[in-house]
């Protein structure tokens, strides 16, 4: 009796030995190339999430799958290594993306920024809700008169270059709407879903147009955007034209 389990364990030694060999995780002997680990031995994703509980992630730039563990080594925000890697981070490329903006906003929404004096700097990425970018808008009043103003834009580090580009034309929209509208606040509240919307519109004209559309579902998100986006788009519909809208735009902080 005892030979013949003796046999048996041969055997089923023998049957095992090739999916050993050929296993990538140490755990379940699957054969999925993964490259995580877990306690220094290779193992797929299915056990490397049991093991460590990261929930898998999309990366926000290209909508590649990431995990939590690997989600902030660059911009703060999921970013497959890809992305990350071609992260911009040095004031030329920054200036030269700056530029693109403002030249899209011109040619596809009249949002002419040419002679913009805005500041433009890099900032950190903050803990908490990410940021990707903040204008913040100082007027000057003379007798209850706005008589000019004066922005600074503020856009973190290691985005991706489509990712840059389609922040920087909605800080620029917010930029431009403070400095023709005087009724548009300088701080933004959550009363002010209209400039977010008319900033998302621009941004997504602006995405579009450079060939970024594709993208577009991964940029906005956020509820007040998204939604917003869509308002934008039924007034643009209502109105008429992008040109009809424009004109609204510079007096008015309502949907109608």
């Amino acid at each position: 009796m005892k030979k013949n389990s003796f046999k048996y364990l041969i055997i089923l030694i023998l049957l095992l030995m090739p999916a050993a060999v050929y296993a990538k995780c140490s755990f379940c002997f699957s054969s999925e190339e993964s490259g995580y680990s877990y306690g220094g031995r290779s193992c797929c994703e299915s056990c490397y999430y049991k093991k460590t509980g990261h929930k898998s992630m999309v990366c926000l730039d290209c909508g590649a799958r990431v995990f939590s563990l690997d989600s902030k080594k660059n911009a703060g925000y999921p970013q497959c290594a890809s992305c990350a890697a071609e992260g911009i981070s040095d004031k030329q490329s920054l200036d030269e993306v700056s530029r693109q903006a403002k030249l899209y906003l011109k040619n596809e929404c009249a949002v002419d920024l040419i002679f913009d004096e805005s500041d433009l700097f890099f900032s950190y990425p903050g803990s908490g809700n990410v940021v990707f970018g903040r204008c913040k808008t100082e007027k000057k009043f003379r007798g209850g008169v706005c008589i000019g103003s004066k922005s600074t834009v503020y856009v973190i580090k290691g985005m991706s270059r489509s990712r840059l580009f389609f922040v920087l034309c909605h800080e620029y929209a917010h930029v431009w709407h403070n400095s023709v509208n005087v009724n548009s606040k300088s701080v933004i509240s959550g009363a002010d879903s209209f400039k977010e919307a008319f900033a998302s519109w621009a941004a997504y004209k602006c995405l579009c147009a450079a060939g970024y559309g594709f993208r577009t579902g991964l940029y906005i998100q956020r509820d007040i955007y998204s939604s917003g986006l869509n308002k934008m788009l039924e007034l643009e519909k209502k109105l008429g034209s992008e040109e009809a809208l424009i004109e609204y735009v510079k007096s008015n902080t309502v949907f109608i």
